[in-house]
């Protein structure tokens, strides 16, 4: 993938590099999404539960274009229902269909 492509050769105190113009995230300013920190909780153990209760629901109102060696997705704002902003990757994320 060419995000494996992106690395940073200058060092860590170098400014980051961006994926405008690359790559496009999967979701837009706007979208209406399902948020689920249960994708990233794969090796523990939880209750079902305890699961239901992690998933939120919201609005994306910021994308990080950021490029981060230890990261290989983008990082998404979200406004959820219950008015606060919590942050999700990529793979938490599902869109909602209106």
């Amino acid at each position: 993938m060419l995000r494996n492509d992106l690395s940073n050769q200058k060092g860590r105190d170098s400014p980051p590099i961006y994926y405008v113009g690359l790559i496009e995230p999967l979701f837009n300013l706007g979208d209406f999404v399902a948020c689920d920190y249960a994708q990233i909780l794969i090796f523990s153990y939880y209750d079902q539960d305890e699961l239901d209760e992690m998933k939120y629901y919201g609005i994306v109102v910021y994308i990080d274009y950021s490029y981060h060696e230890f990261m290989d997705e983008f990082v998404y704002e979200i406004l959820c229902l219950d008015g606060q902003k919590r942050y999700f990757m990529e793979s938490e994320l599902c869109r909602i269909n209106p």
